[in-house]
């Protein structure tokens, strides 16, 4: 027997499931391995509430899981013998090793271009092809196929691992895509801050890249705000990163609204299949992103705020600058897509996605006035 307490039940905002019942109220129960709880196994749950005359009133519900789900068959004896938590990881992991050998490849080749960026945007028109084929790689495969998509919960996961250490990993291994390309960023945080992820491994990025080209390919104008208010913007994201770190350690149930600024799950996820309402918003931010490349990166995303924060333990600067860059000349200025390079000439970390878009210009004879 097992009492369900507040801080084992966590309220959905919406249900994602196909053909999901229009419910009032809705949510999720974790229980973690601690409990030995067997999910092939009947389970009955009972519900207790008090009526208006204050009687208590019982409801029960008598549930078995469908073979259909089961990962491996197997007796109430052969369960004494197995520790069923560590073997179903094992058996994902197996179950996923295509993938996870493409997404090694994918992190790895990601890698190799930053690290010799300088070589691979000598030619603007080879590195636009690279850049388009890898994008659109992330967003159909990673994104949609497989759903390697990091997201806020993952870094407020990831904090409440660091608060609590020692706690419990198990929600990261049942996601070998998300686990690994967690392990990576964390790491290319020391290298490139968050360029790796925000600019060459995020589906939803990407998403806003490609879409962003063919908006300027049709004609659309590109709008540009004054900068005061371009740089107050800006702080929206660590507003948000703030309010969902905190309400997420206090435990505060309206940060689960804060959670569905972020459209990963809507648009990639779950490829659009979502409640109208989450719906309008990813597509409304992919709209504003036709006339404001990035817009959402830029000003909205609490996970760029957070891997920004993070790195700014970046050890190495992989951008290359020239004395002129700044003064007089401030070409590399607009054709960032992000908007990272200061009047200065410097290249301002915490919003750089990486993209690389400046190292071509710095590196053609034909439009880099310095040159």
């Amino acid at each position: 027997e097992l009492i369900i307490t507040e801080d084992l039940f966590k309220e959905l905002p919406f249900n994602h499931a196909k053909e999901a019942p229009n419910i009032a109220g809705q949510g999720l129960i974790y229980l973690s391995s601690k409990y030995k709880i067997n999910p092939q196994l009947p389970v009955e749950l009972i519900y207790l509430i008090n009526n208006k005359e204050n009687e208590s009133v019982k409801y029960s519900l008598s549930y078995l899981l469908p073979k259909k789900y089961y990962l491996k068959d197997f007796t109430h004896q052969a369960h004494k013998k197995l520790k069923s938590g560590d073997n179903n990881i094992v058996i994902i992991w197996k179950n996923n090793i295509v993938n996870i050998v493409l997404l090694i490849l994918t992190i790895l080749f990601a890698s190799v271009i930053l690290f010799i960026n300088n070589s691979i945007t000598a030619s603007r028109h080879k590195f636009f092809l690279l850049r388009i084929f890898f994008l659109s790689w992330v967003l159909i495969w990673l994104g949609w196929i497989i759903g390697g998509q990091l997201s806020v919960i993952h870094f407020v996961n990831f904090i409440n691992l660091i608060i609590n250490f020692g706690g419990d990993i198990t929600t990261f291994l049942v996601e070998p895509a998300i686990l690994l390309i967690g392990v990576f960023t964390l790491i290319s945080l020391f290298f490139w801050g968050r360029a790796l992820f925000c600019g060459w491994l995020c589906p939803f990025g990407a998403l806003q890249e490609l879409l962003s080209i063919l908006a300027r390919k049709v004609g659309i104008k590109q709008l540009f705000l004054p900068e005061y208010i371009d740089k107050k913007l800006r702080y929206i994201k660590y507003v948000l990163l703030f309010i969902i770190v905190l309400g997420a350690l206090l435990e505060l149930n309206f940060t689960n609204l804060f959670y569905n600024i972020e459209p990963f799950k809507t648009a990639i996820t779950l490829r659009f299949i979502a409640p109208y309402n989450v719906v309008i918003w990813a597509t409304f931010l992919l709209l504003i992103n036709l006339y404001i490349e990035r817009a959402y990166c830029r000003y909205l995303c609490p996970l760029g705020g957070g891997l920004a924060i993070l790195g700014k333990v970046r050890l190495i600067s992989f951008l290359k600058r020239k004395k002129e860059c700044g003064n007089p000349c401030k070409a590399c200025n607009k054709v960032c897509p992000t908007g990272a390079i200061l009047n200065s000439g410097k290249i301002n970390m915490n919003e750089c996605l990486g993209c690389l878009d400046c190292q071509v210009m710095y590196n053609d004879y034909n439009r880099c006035p310095p040159l």
